[in-house]
């Protein structure tokens, strides 16, 4: 992938601090099934572990368009594990309406 194309795909995202303040709102719903006595421990373990991932090496891969569906199947499994069946159910089907 050329610079042109990353640049036109990071645009896409939108503004940079705009995308990481989602991603972090992502991130606390995902960590809500952290036992609270733990979250913060959790937090932190995560804040060192994102500090030292390495902008320029993910900046130098590419995924195909279809590793987002896996990656978005991933996603939606790890925020329902465990949770009651009919919860689970209506989760998926509101989500699957909603992306219509």
């Amino acid at each position: 992938m050329g610079e042109i194309e990353k640049l036109a795909q990071s645009l896409s995202l939108g503004e940079p601090v705009t995308v990481g303040q989602e991603m972090a709102g992502i991130i606390g719903f995902i960590l809500r099934s952290v036992p609270e006595g733990d979250r913060l421990a959790a937090l932190e373990n995560l804040r060192s572990r994102l500090i030292e991932l390495n902008a320029a090496e993910i900046s130098a891969k590419t995924a195909p368009p279809s590793a987002a569906i896996g990656q978005s199947i991933t996603f939606v499994k790890t925020l329902l594990n465990g949770l009651p069946y009919n919860y689970i159910k209506t989760v998926l089907d509101t989500t699957v309406r909603s992306l219509m």
